[in-house]
């Protein structure tokens, strides 16, 4: 896992994340909102450029390995006690917000993480872990998120989205004075034992040391071993396929929004030019990023 401070340059990241946080605000769904640090929670209304992301549809807890994304506006409660439900329950689950794919900022974040030198930039960064890297043309996926109160991501390993994931931190927080993001001073820091929210990685393991062939991850309780807060402006990358550390962004508490914190963040997958996915992975990609 390799992490990177100030990886935008700062004008760049305070733009971006002023066009989330206005774009969220005039959807009106950090507005008047009900939600607990707990389930089940209760996302208000919402609209606009942001929709609402889960791998259910709101009916009740569903399949162990389910990867279809449902986005939108509707339903919020429903889904988010589905996604909960199906966390207890031991399968695979999130919910979260996403900017649409259309909007223009989502466009600009695209055509930049796909220039040449941004690629080059990320080869830079993955150093000899990633080789003599050469990525293709187009992120393989990509997404610009809000984790708001009892929004979260369970542990999962992206074998079919790419072969190195980066998440981008532009998180909300609250300034040291009012000067803050046009003087260069350091922002309040994000506690995520109290905010949650944190980007946790499984602990390192040596696969001659796995039951079978057929065990992708050691069987038993997860063992984490490093946390990534949220933070402004900062950059995680980290191999994905053919093997990469299962991962998982914890619960955010309704803390974070009563002290004015915000959990946005941009997502994205890099293929390797060769690195071929089957036709089952290609399959779960496209379930889970619907047109």
């Amino acid at each position: 896992v390799h992490v990177v401070r100030d990886f935008l340059p700062r004008d760049v990241a305070l733009r971006w994340r002023r066009t989330m946080i206005d774009e969220w605000d005039a959807t009106g769904s950090g507005k008047g909102e009900s939600r607990t640090a707990a389930p089940p929670s209760d996302p208000s209304s919402g609209g606009g450029a942001w929709s609402y992301a889960t791998n259910n549809d709101g009916s009740g807890a569903s399949g162990r390995h389910n990867n279809a994304k449902t986005r939108g506006t509707r339903l919020l409660r429903e889904r988010n006690e589905t996604a909960w439900q199906m966390w207890e329950a031991g399968a695979f689950a999130y919910a979260k917000w996403e900017l649409d794919l259309d909007h223009y900022l989502s466009r600009e974040i695209q055509s930049t993480f796909e220039t040449k030198e941004m690629t080059n930039r990320v080869d830079n960064v993955v150093g000899d872990e990633g080789g003599d890297t050469a990525f293709e043309a187009d992120l393989s996926d990509f997404f610009v998120t809000n984790y708001a109160t009892g929004d979260f991501l369970t542990a999962h390993d992206d074998a079919f989205q790419g072969s190195w994931a980066f998440v981008i931190s532009l998180a909300q927080l609250p300034d040291l004075d009012a000067d803050t993001e046009s003087n260069g001073e350091v922002d309040a820091e994000w506690d995520g034992e109290k905010l949650g929210g944190v980007l946790r990685f499984e602990c390192p393991f040596d696969r001659s040391d796995l039951p079978s062939p057929a065990h992708r991850h050691p069987p038993g309780p997860i063992r984490w071993c490093e946390t990534v807060a949220p933070s402004f402006n900062s950059a995680v990358f980290f191999r994905t396929r053919p093997q990469g550390p299962r991962h998982e962004v914890t619960p955010v508490t309704w803390e974070a929004r009563e002290k004015s914190f915000g959990r946005y963040g941009i997502t994205g997958w890099y293929m390797e030019v060769g690195d071929r996915m089957s036709d089952w992975e290609a399959a779960e990609l496209a379930k889970a990023t619907p047109k």
